[in-house]
């Protein structure tokens, strides 16, 4: 079944290119020029029609930016824009079949929230005869959304320690390196669409990546017009990506790269990827990633009293209060009373502190105290004071939370892209996809 789809899309897209869009201009409604519509495609019990294909494409041109459609970009945007269109038709059917399809009422608030965003004008001049096109677009977005976190996210196994090891790996380096790069995929499923492999559409869109004229705008086209990654919409924008998050088959691929310059064809086991170093740049390190200890305290303090007989009385008082509390609860509760913070002022439960914030004394006392107990007495800066350390735990300093966070969003929206394609992979095969062209 699925060879059969791929041969029905093999003879299919000859006579694209003759469509009453070709060479024409996106933003002019594509004129009834006596062309009878007819069915370009059936997914189960479901059709396409070349209308409604046509109205997509001239959609995708328009969002894409491009002011005049050449047969060859109408080639390859009509059949990117025909597979997509096969997958959203499985995607809402498989969304029907687990009652997880997107009703009328959140179409209409998706639609809403679309506009919202990008302006009413801007809508409009989008939509301008493609309104159809564009509800259809709204509604695939939002299936897909949702099959992403009913039926994909829940598929994505992200172990904490793979993570942390990515860190480790990180720290061990002296500098820090960050590459800016952009990104065309193409997919094993675009096998035959063009009559030819996906090795040889690849080669074709490096052969104009790398052309003497073209620049990073045209690198951006060609992932607008044939990548079929989630970066296509910003032209194959990754963004600046550290060393670590970089998968290794391709940070082998542009290791010695220069920005501005472009990767070999990278094959993986889902498709064919070729990259562009947009930027490299390269900092030292200003975070420390060993662990930072933490104190869980109480503080019991009052000023230093001005004669010996009065610093002696204080001491006393303090040993006899500890002894009273000698368990976390009681010293909360011992130092949140107003008799307590009478006579001892400068009392406070201090939460947890970072062994550096800590004065020099104060430090001493406390990393020389075992979780549970008071302090030795502590006489310093004008101050008698006893401290309780009630736990102590090891912390990454909060550059590297925030370093472990971003490593570990970049991981799992990979996970999530790498999955999405499974998903879809194991709806064709259970498919029945009929292409008519």
């Amino acid at each position: 079944m699925q060879r059969l789809f791929f041969l029905g899309l093999c003879f299919g897209f000859i006579g694209l290119c003759f469509s009453p869009l070709a060479g024409a201009n996106p933003h002019k409604p594509v004129p009834n020029r006596g062309v009878i519509d007819r069915i370009v495609a059936v997914v189960n019990d479901q059709i396409i029609t070349l209308a409604e294909l046509q109205q997509r494409t001239q959609l995708a041109a328009r969002a894409m930016g491009i002011s005049q459609i050449t047969p060859d970009q109408v080639q390859a945007l009509q059949r990117r824009t025909l597979l997509e269109m096969v997958d959203e038709q499985l995607q809402q059917q498989f969304a029907l079949s687990q009652g997880l399809a997107i009703t009328a009422t959140e179409l209409q608030a998706a639609k809403d929230r679309a506009i919202s965003s990008m302006g009413q004008t801007n809508w409009e001049n989008l939509t301008a005869g493609l309104a159809k096109a564009g509800e259809a677009k709204i509604l695939a977005e939002a299936t897909w959304a949702r099959l992403e976190t009913e039926s994909i996210i829940p598929r994505v196994q992200l172990a904490g320690p793979e993570v942390d090891r990515m860190i480790a790996e990180m720290s061990k380096t002296q500098s820090r390196t960050e590459k800016n790069l952009s990104m065309i995929f193409i997919p094993r499923e675009a096998n035959g669409v063009s009559g030819t492999e996906p090795t040889q559409l690849m080669a074709q869109i490096y052969a104009q990546a790398t052309a003497p004229d073209a620049t990073s705008a045209t690198f951006a086209t060609l992932a607008q017009t044939y990548s079929a990654a989630k970066s296509a919409k910003q032209g194959g924008e990754l963004g600046w990506l550290l060393s670590g998050e970089i998968p290794t088959s391709i940070a082998a691929a542009i290791e010695d790269l220069p920005a501005g310059a472009i990767s070999q064809v990278v094959p993986t086991t889902e498709g064919d990827i070729l990259v562009r170093v947009n930027g490299i740049r390269s900092q030292q390190h200003t975070v420390d990633f060993s662990p930072r200890e933490e104190y869980l305290l109480a503080l019991l303090a009052t000023e230093r009293p001005s004669t010996t007989t009065e610093v002696k009385a204080t001491v006393n008082a303090l040993q006899n209060t500890t002894k009273a509390a000698p368990k976390w609860p009681q010293v909360q509760a011992i130092l949140t009373t107003s008799s307590t913070l009478e006579q001892y002022p400068r009392s406070s439960v201090l939460g947890w502190v970072p062994q550096a914030a800590l004065q020099p004394a104060v430090r001493e006392a406390v990393t020389r105290t075992k979780p549970g107990n008071w302090s030795g007495l502590v006489d310093d800066r004008g101050q008698l004071s006893r401290l309780y350390v009630a736990e102590v735990r090891h912390v990454m300093a909060p550059e590297v939370i925030a370093l472990r966070e971003r490593v570990q969003q970049s991981l799992k929206a990979s996970r999530i892209e790498l999955e999405g394609r499974r998903f879809m992979r194991e709806l064709r095969q259970r498919a029945f996809v009929d292409i008519r062209l």
